[in-house]
C-alpha cells in the first residue's frame, strides 16, 4: 500500500500479544514470577535498543498519561503485579500487562504493513528464543478466547468529522460489523469519537491469517477515507465561505488561547485538521497528530504541579500554543 492518505489517517497500529510457555497467565501468575520474566526479558530489551522502565508500585498518574498516548493501558495501569514497559522509536512493549507480552507498533497515516513488520522485529527480537505458548489448532494462546490465533490486533486511526456530522457513521458501523471489522472512538472500546476520530480495528483474529486481517482492515479504511473526501469536498463547493472561517476560527484560538479545555480542544484540532486537508488554512499534520496525544487529560495533568482543573486547562493552552507558533 503506497498512499498513506495523512489527510484523513492519522495512524495505523499493530499490537501483538504473546505468552511464554512456562509461566501461567498474569491473572494467576503471583509476583515472584512475574519478576522473573521482567528480569529473562530486560536485558533482550536493552540488547535490541529499547528503554527499560520497570513498574511495581509506581505513580498512577504517569501511567494513565501513558495509557492515554497508547504508550501503555488501563490494565498495565491497574496491575499489581511487577511490570516493565519497554520503548523505542514507534515502539512500545509492556510486560505482564494480561499477557506477558504485548507488543505494539506505530506507523504515521494509513501503512499497517509497516506497523507489522515493525511488530514482527520485535517479536523476533525479544521472544525468538522463547517457549511461546501455541496450539497447532488455536494457534497463540492468550488470557483473552478473542486473541486466539494469530494473537494480532491491527487498527487505523481515522479522523472523520465530516462523516461522523453527516449522520452516517452509524450504518458504516453496522456494515463493517459484518465483516469482523470495529469502528470505535480513538482512545478505544468505549470511548466517544471527540474531535471527530475513529478507530478500524479487528474483531477476529482465530481463523483467518495475519495478511487477511491487515488487508480486510485496509479496505475498510480505504473506504471510509472515499467516502470523507467525498463528504469534504461537497461541503466546501456548498458553502466555502462558512467553512473557511470555521477553520480559520479554530485556528486562531488554538495558536492564542489563554484556557482551554479538553473538549474545545479537540473540536479545533479538528476542525484546524480539516482546514489543512481542503487547503484553507496551512499547517502540518504530524504536528496536530502530537497535539491529540499531548491535550489528553492525564497527559496534561501528569506535567502540572498545581493539579486544579484550572491550572490543567492553563497548561493544555500553553502547550497547544507553543506547538502551533
Amino acid at each position: 500500500m503506497t498512499e498513506t492518505y495523512r489527510d484523513i489517517a492519522v495512524e495505523s497500529r499493530v499490537r501483538l500479544s504473546r505468552n511464554l510457555g512456562n509461566y501461567p497467565f498474569p491473572a494467576r501468575l503471583g509476583a515472584k514470577r512475574a519478576e522473573e520474566i521482567v528480569e529473562k526479558l530486560k536485558s533482550k530489551a536493552e540488547n535490541a535498543g529499547l528503554a527499560v522502565r520497570v513498574f511495581r508500585d509506581q505513580d498512577k498518574d504517569e501511567l494513565r498519561a501513558l495509557a492515554e498516548e497508547e504508550i501503555g493501558s488501563a490494565d498495565f495501569t491497574a496491575s499489581k503485579l511487577p511490570r516493565a514497559l519497554f520503548t523505542g522509536e514507534n515502539v512500545s512493549v509492556m510486560v505482564n500487562e494480561n499477557d506477558h507480552v504485548r507488543i505494539q507498533t506505530v506507523s504515521a497515516g494509513l501503512s499497517l504493513e509497516e506497523s507489522y513488520e515493525k511488530a514482527k522485529e520485535m517479536d523476533e527480537k525479544l521472544l525468538g528464543d522463547e517457549t511461546i505458548a501455541f496450539d497447532e489448532r488455536l494457534g497463540y494462546v492468550t488470557s483473552s478466547p478473542t486473541g486466539l490465533g494469530t494473537a494480532l490486533r491491527a487498527s487505523v486511526t481515522l479522523h472523520l468529522p465530516a462523516l461522523g456530522e453527516s449522520g452516517r457513521i452509524d450504518r458504516v458501523m453496522l456494515d463493517a460489523d459484518r465483516l469482523g471489522v470495529t469502528i470505535r472512538g480513538f482512545l478505544g472500546e468505549g470511548s466517544s469519537a471527540v474531535g471527530g476520530l475513529y478507530t478500524v480495528t479487528n474483531r477476529t483474529t482465530l481463523g483467518v491469517s495475519e495478511e487477511e486481517i491487515l488487508k480486510r482492515i485496509g479496505e475498510v479504511a480505504e473506504k471510509l477515507i472515499e467516502k470523507e473526501r467525498e463528504l469534504r469536498a461537497k461541503g466546501l463547493a456548498q458553502n466555502e465561505i462558512r467553512l473557511t472561517d470555521r477553520v480559520r476560527r479554530a485556528a486562531a484560538i488554538l495558536k492564542n488561547a489563554y484556557v482551554i479545555g479538553y473538549n474545545e480542544a479537540m473540536l479545533l484540532l479538528s476542525d484546524y485538521r480539516m482546514g489543512v486537508s481542503l487547503g484553507l488554512v496551512e499547517g502540518d499534520y504530524a504536528k496536530m497528530n502530537d497535539l491529540i496525544r499531548a491535550v489528553q487529560p492525564a497527559v496534561v495533568w501528569n506535567g502540572c504541579e498545581d493539579k486544579s482543573e484550572l491550572a490543567r486547562d492553563r497548561r493544555r493552552a500553553e502547550i497547544v500554543t507553543a506547538a502551533l507558533a
